[in-house]
């Protein structure tokens, strides 16, 4: 019995050490601060899902992506675009008034400005100072209604497909970057 107890004892501390060894590894070693950028649908396209999306973008992104010093932009995609919530992220207190500014949204009209939102959300990653910049479209349909110049912003694109909802992540400034990076390669 007493030899039994010590080959659990050992297993148990072989065990320990594993999981403290790869709980270090599996940690987000991210240095470098991202810029956010979310553009929110405000229509009725979007009702009928309620906060569904504002609570996968809550625990989703601000609690499981976002890191002190990151920065992020909110636009409320209405009959016009408009920022809600611009800022830094210094601490758990900045996550929580990032909920806030989205769950203060309402529905506003019948169809979204994606694009001025969209236009809007390049035109800041092109002038931000980070190095890695994304923008998520979350939308209330499945096929939102986008013109040939915001298709062609999110044609870099990946896209999630909830019940009733989307998400486009989108790297809009990605061509320009790609372009730069091309031209200085042929140098």
């Amino acid at each position: 019995m007493k030899f039994f107890s010590i080959k659990i004892l050992m297993f148990s501390g072989i065990l320990l050490c594993f999981s403290a060894v790869f709980s270090a590894f599996a940690a987000d070693q991210r240095y470098i601060p991202v810029e956010v950028n979310i553009i929110i649908d405000s229509s009725e396209s979007i009702a009928p899902v309620g906060e569904e999306p504002v609570r996968w973008f809550s625990g989703h992104v601000i609690d499981g992506i976002l890191k002190a010093g990151d920065s992020i932009c909110i636009w409320d995609a209405g009959t016009q675009a408009r920022i809600i919530y611009q800022g830094t992220v210094r601490d758990e207190y900045a996550k929580e008034e990032i909920k806030k500014a989205l769950q203060s949204r309402k529905i506003q009209s019948k169809t979204a400005d994606f694009e001025g939102a969209l236009r809007a959300a390049a035109r800041q990653s092109r002038s931000g100072k980070a190095q890695i910049s994304y923008t998520m479209l979350i939308c209330g349909s499945s096929q939102p209604s986008l013109t040939e110049t915001a298709v062609r912003m999110l044609r870099y694109s990946k896209t999630e497909i909830f019940p009733g909802w989307m998400v486009m992540i989108a790297a809009l400034d990605i061509g320009d970057r790609v372009q730069q990076t091309a031209a200085a390669y042929d140098r």
